[in-house]
């Protein structure tokens, strides 16, 4: 788990949120979003820009990695979203056991 420290503190439901503990992503969590957004996605929202799917999916993975509802994501200020999707990245580029990069580039 890695801790992100809010800039801004969220409050959802009476709650105030001044940091995020972020779990590393599994393998899982990719085919779960997948399935869970195709399920989510009404039929008018198909045609939808692929900018928003995009963003919900990240929401989405985000609060699941986070353990927190996607109302606590959708309220975070633009720079603690840029934190979370620069962690969220930094798992793709070390290793989970150490801050080696991956060999895959």
């Amino acid at each position: 788990m890695e801790t992100i420290k809010l800039s801004a503190p969220v409050t959802v439901e009476s709650e105030e949120y001044t940091e995020l503990e972020m779990r590393r992503p599994k393998v899982k969590d990719h085919i779960w979003i997948k399935t869970s957004m195709e399920v989510r996605i009404t039929p008018k929202r198909k045609g939808s820009s692929d900018i928003y799917d995009a963003m919900d999916r990240e929401v989405a993975m985000f609060a699941r990695l986070c353990d927190v509802d996607e109302a606590v994501i959708r309220e975070l200020d633009e720079y603690d979203w840029e934190k979370c999707q620069g962690k969220y990245l930094s798992f793709k580029q070390t290793s989970p056991n150490s801050k080696e990069t991956s060999e895959i580039e």
